[in-house]
């Protein structure tokens, strides 16, 4: 899944890059990532983007129980984090 979480980073980054005044893309930026992500079906880019948010939560959660267990702004530190 690291693979994939690479991947939308780094076509997020190049989608801003290519994108027109418009919103449109042109017809080369298109047909490059085409082959890219054809090979990603929409349920795996989901349940990439579900892992990455779980993962975020996960760790607020353990800075709060843990490394900032004795503070009055745990919640806040760990979100900071």
């Amino acid at each position: 899944m690291c693979l994939l979480v690479g991947f939308s980073k780094n076509f997020g980054k190049h989608k801003k890059k290519y994108e027109m005044q418009d919103g449109s893309r042109p017809r080369s930026e298109v047909a490059t990532w085409q082959p890219i992500i054809a090979k990603y079906t929409p349920a795996l880019i989901g349940e990439c983007s579900k892992a990455v948010d779980w993962s975020a939560a996960m760790v607020i959660e353990w800075l709060k129980t843990g490394m900032f267990a004795a503070d009055d702004k745990a919640e806040e530190k760990a979100k900071e984090s």
